[in-house]
């Protein structure tokens, strides 16, 4: 028979453990919200003064004049390149262009909507890293940090400050999402096909979105080797992955093809060197992303050729600073996998430093010359990586103070909480400053002219602006300063003799496109221009030869069949 008291135990024991429920439930809906809050901070406060900014640069070609995102089925998206109708680049991003079409479609045709939704891309990314870091079992506190580092770091002001960086935020969206669905918790066996299946979709979005996604089967692979248990499903998941990414790259280059080059190249010049000579410049470009992720003082959108010149040895000091980094990598890599041995710590640092070299493999120049020498937007995913990293080495640091022969680091917690605070808001004072340089286009090309001043691609690219603004004068000073710097650059010849056209120079209009055609015999434009001037010498047929060269170079040319057979109608 149960006493009477007894049932009034159990029921009180019954309430408090209720109420204790309760008060860790309330307690963790508080700490997810105060960690939701201190991410959006981290991701607003800095980039938030870029969302007045005006299109500028790439966004004008890649958003703002880009016909193909508000006319025809948005499937057509998937089956042209990314650049259509304005050149070929080689590039196949869907997912990005897609991204901009459908905010211009919906009525939202400025740039504030579009760089709205940048900042929320950059937001989620972030949630995306310290969700990956948690199921890596890093603990809170450094997993937040290294995220909150990440979220105002101002290298990151071209992916996020720039409409035409989507493409950065898209491409780690995609990979992060992936590994977070992927990578098991300790006491997890391989994940369930449903969630292999998802982290496929993620990591597919990603490569549709930036061609550097596709080194996701590394990534599988390293986490699969350090994460899952060594079945022969798990090899299966690998060979799967691979197989889809090799099909996808099918697809690609079905749609698009590589973009040949010809001339002196000012935006990449190593794209002629064979693969050792390459290799230098690659060098320093890995040393230079180091450099900026650490101390990004000096920032620009412009690393052309004469900004950042081609290292012609391995001892060049940007070589060598590469080569360090290089040895570092190997080194840090080699001693985790000799320490590894199932630890949960260990198998984070692998994947933090493939996390960090894998996507710079293919923007490096190194193993195929891409479409530029360098760019800071690069580093977008790969800093995710630094961030893993650095969780760890806090969290390593946190389970050293809790012995008691290492006391004496307790007293260096409140110095460090200081320090990192520092830390953050130098970035976004950074950031900050940064934004005003990108505000517009006027703040843009003159800032580039001032910082960069030795690069004939900035001075090209203020002329360029200045000779749209209806600025001759002064736009042919700038022409002039950039073939003073590089006396072989098409596009500058091109553009002073467009400009020498507009002052009524028909002469040096003539000479300066002739040589621009002697330099690069493919390039369009140059001959329309010389067929106008042949036309307006009544010369028919010089005038209708140029007309037809510049139709089979580039056949959407603007105006040119309209000129064609104006030029036919000439007395004979």
């Amino acid at each position: 028979m149960i006493p009477r008291a007894e049932p009034e135990r159990i029921i009180g024991a019954w309430i408090r453990s209720r109420l204790s429920r309760s008060k860790q439930d309330d307690g963790l809906k508080r700490d997810t919200i105060l960690v939701f809050l201190l991410l959006m901070v981290a991701a607003w406060a800095p980039f938030a003064t870029s969302l007045p900014n005006d299109y500028v640069y790439d966004d004008i070609v890649f958003v703002a004049d880009k016909t193909a995102l508000v006319e025809g089925p948005l499937a057509d998206l998937f089956t042209q390149d990314f650049l259509y109708p304005h050149r070929l680049s080689g590039l196949y991003r869907p997912v990005t262009a897609l991204s901009y079409a459908l905010p211009l479609r919906l009525g939202l045709t400025g740039a504030l909507a579009q760089r709205a939704l940048n900042l929320l891309l950059h937001l989620g990314v972030g949630i995306l890293l310290l969700g990956v870091m948690t199921r890596l079992g890093i603990p809170k506190a450094p997993s937040l940090c290294a995220t909150l580092w990440f979220l105002c770091h101002p290298v990151h002001s071209e992916a996020v400050a720039l409409v035409s960086g989507r493409s950065e935020l898209l491409s780690a969206l995609g990979v992060l999402g992936a590994l977070l669905v992927l990578v098991p918790r300790d006491s997890e066996a391989r994940p369930p096909f449903t969630l292999i299946l998802l982290g496929f979709l993620f990591s597919i979005l990603a490569a549709l979105s930036k061609e550097a996604a596709f080194v996701f089967p590394a990534l599988l692979g390293v986490v699969c080797l350090t994460r899952w248990r060594v079945q022969s499903s798990s090899f299966l998941s690998i060979i799967g992955f691979t197989t889809g990414f090799c099909l996808l790259f099918l697809l690609r280059s079905q749609v698009v093809s590589p973009v040949p080059t010809e001339g002196f190249q000012v935006e990449n010049p190593v794209g002629s060197l064979s693969f050792l000579d390459r290799i230098p410049t690659a060098l320093a470009g890995l040393g230079l992303h180091v450099q900026l992720l650490i101390l990004p003082i000096r920032l620009s959108a412009d690393y052309s050729a004469h900004a950042f010149p081609v290292a012609e040895s391995l001892l060049d000091p940007r070589s060598l600073l590469g080569i360090g980094c290089l040895v570092g990598w190997v080194s840090g890599t080699t001693l985790c996998l000799i320490r590894w041995k199932g630890r949960s710590s260990t198998s984070s640092k692998i994947l933090g430093l493939c996390l960090f070299l894998a996507p710079l493999l293919p923007v490096l120049n190194l193993l195929f010359p891409i479409g530029t020498l360098f760019a800071e937007r690069h580093s977008y995913l790969p800093s995710a990586g630094i961030a893993i990293l650095i969780a760890t080495c806090i969290s390593g640091l946190r389970r050293e103070e809790e012995s008691q022969a290492k006391r004496s680091l307790r007293m260096l917690r409140p110095v460090s909480l200081a320090l990192f605070v520092l830390v953050l808001g130098t970035f976004t004072l950074r950031s900050v400053c940064r934004n005003s340089e990108l505000a517009s286009e006027a703040t843009f090309y003159r800032g580039l002219v001032k910082t960069q001043g030795e690069s004939a691609k900035a001075h090209w690219l203020l002329a360029n602006y200045l000779q749209g603004r209806g600025e001759f004068p002064e736009a042919r000073l700038e022409a002039k300063r950039a073939l003073s710097i590089e006396h072989r650059f098409p596009e500058a010849l091109y553009g002073l003799a467009y400009i020498e056209y507009a002052l009524g120079n028909k002469e040096a209009s003539r000479e300066a496109a002739s040589d621009c055609i002697q330099i690069a015999p493919g390039h369009a434009s140059s001959h329309s221009l010389l067929g106008i001037l042949a036309f307006e010498a009544g010369k028919r047929r010089e005038s209708i030869a140029f007309f037809e060269t510049a139709l089979s170079l580039e056949p959407d040319l603007a105006g040119v069949r309209g000129n064609l057979e104006a030029a036919r109608q000439l007395p004979r």
